[in-house]
């Protein structure tokens, strides 16, 4: 890595042409000065672009990040509850709250799993890997349709559904 001169303070983007603040670079320890030669800005809009072109490329990349660190995602999970433990208890209350209707049915099927009456299922019906498998249902209206999953691709889910309830609202 190159040192950088004397009281520098701003870079040329390589992408835009623009002259910015280094603040407005990522940091990259095997870069000439220490930070990258696009703005974050292009960056972030050649990630975009790419993956655009590329759809299924960043789920792939995420599970398998995923799959690599899962103790790590896992003790950051723990650590973060235990860091804002207040905020989490009233978020849950008030979910609970706002979700009465989903609440019974989750406690149903717990009801189901527990009294013998429905088998909880030991792999993710996405990924096939085994731990801590969710109960997902597609349609609340339908209690028993139920799609075993990891923590991972429940997240997953619902993320996909929130993007999709958001762009049929602004649409």
């Amino acid at each position: 890595m190159r040192k950088l001169p004397a009281g520098a303070k701003k870079r040329k983007c390589c992408t835009c042409g623009e002259i910015k603040l280094f603040d407005q670079f990522h940091k990259d320890k095997y870069a000439p000065y220490g930070i990258t030669t696009s703005c974050k800005k292009c960056r972030n809009e050649k990630c975009k672009q790419y993956y655009k072109e590329h759809p299924g490329k960043r789920t792939e990349v995420d599970r398998k990040s995923y799959q690599k660190n899962r103790l790590k995602h896992l003790m950051w999970r723990k650590r973060y509850y235990n860091n804002h433990k207040e905020h989490c208890l009233q978020y849950n209350r008030q979910h609970r709250i706002d979700n009465l209707d989903k609440a019974k049915i989750r406690r149903k099927t717990e009801y189901l799993i527990d009294s013998g009456n429905l088998l909880r299922q030991n792999k993710c019906s996405l990924c096939f890997m085994d731990g801590e498998i969710h109960a997902h249902h597609y349609d609340y209206d339908d209690p028993l349709h139920i799609i075993w999953l990891c923590s991972y691709c429940h997240a997953r889910i619902h993320a996909e559904l929130k993007r999709s309830r958001y762009h049929e609202y602004i649409h």
